[in-house]
């Protein structure tokens, strides 16, 4: 069982151009994380050898 945490009490940092990524869960079998990602920004290709990604959009944010 994993304890509920919520973005504003979760580990934070910034990656990439000014993404965010707040740490809900952290372990050896699941790691969930939260993040926002400015319009245009993306993630740099990279490998994971013993894990897999799945990427739930939930808002597209457009800056002006």
């Amino acid at each position: 069982m994993y304890k509920k945490v919520c973005k504003h009490e979760a580990s934070h940092y910034i990656w990439g151009e000014g993404c965010d990524s707040w740490v809900l869960v952290d372990k050896d079998a699941l790691s969930v994380k939260l993040e926002s990602m400015p319009h245009g920004t993306k993630e740099n290709a990279h490998y994971h050898s013993a894990s897999s990604q799945f990427f739930y959009m939930i808002k597209i944010r457009k800056t002006l």
